[in-house]
């Protein structure tokens, strides 16, 4: 018996170490249809000149605020300037009502839930977006995504992927150059809510697409191109 019992436990905490491994991932799928190299220097993300969000009783004042700290390796200026533009789409999406409505009214299965919450309702998971504390280090609660963008080229299905105990993220060039800047502004919010402590399954399913990842990022690549 004391052999056994040995080999099972061996045997879950294999299983559980391979999980924490996974690679959070982004690839090009059919969506669902939602209810509701080496490093170069490292470069900040310039502020880009723009008239503020006023402030409304309907919005948050952190929605307003929001902001991201953005550094990037491998990136030439025109690339630079693709994720300028997306962090700025972002930032007008995160301030915007329809978007709070839209995170807050978030429908799985006739119930408003996300799929992979972690337990978290729709208005826990908004507020977890308007904090900005990634999971690591002091998860400071500082209203801001803080993270680092990195560029490399493989001829696969993956747009994009991160590890959890990283705040790094890798953007793939086969679609990073020849997507717009809504496309790229969905590929940094998917893997960015990675960071919140949001995953998704690994392989490709309809009710996937209603994870908090996938949903959010669609959501501001929809929003993106209509505010």
């Amino acid at each position: 018996m004391t052999k056994t019992s040995s080999i099972l436990f061996l045997f879950l905490f294999l299983i559980s170490c391979n999980k924490q491994a996974e690679v959070e991932k982004q690839t090009t799928t059919p969506r669902a249809q939602a209810t509701s190299p080496a490093a170069l220097p490292v470069l900040s993300v310039p502020a880009v000149a723009g008239q503020a969000p006023k402030a409304t009783p309907e919005v948050p004042a952190a929605a307003l605020s929001w902001d991201a700290d953005i550094y990037m390796v491998n990136f030439d200026s025109t690339q630079e300037g693709k994720i300028q533009s997306a962090v700025e789409l972002i930032k007008k999406v995160v301030a915007s009502k329809v978007f709070k409505d839209r995170v807050l009214d978030y429908t799985y299965n006739g119930k408003k839930q996300f799929v992979d919450n972690g337990g978290f309702t729709n208005a826990q998971i908004y507020q977890k977006l308007l904090d900005g504390a990634e999971n690591m280090g002091n998860r400071t609660k500082n209203n801001t995504m803080d993270v680092e963008l990195e560029l490399y080229y493989e001829n696969t299905s993956t747009i994009g992927y991160t590890y959890p105990n990283t705040a790094r993220i890798w953007m793939n060039k086969k679609f990073f150059n020849n997507y717009s800047a809504t496309e790229v502004a969905d590929n940094l919010m998917h893997e960015w809510v990675h960071k919140l402590g949001f995953s998704h399954a690994m392989k490709w399913s309809k009710k996937r697409d209603h994870s908090v990842p996938y949903a959010i990022g669609y959501l501001v690549e929809e929003l993106a191109g209509t505010l």
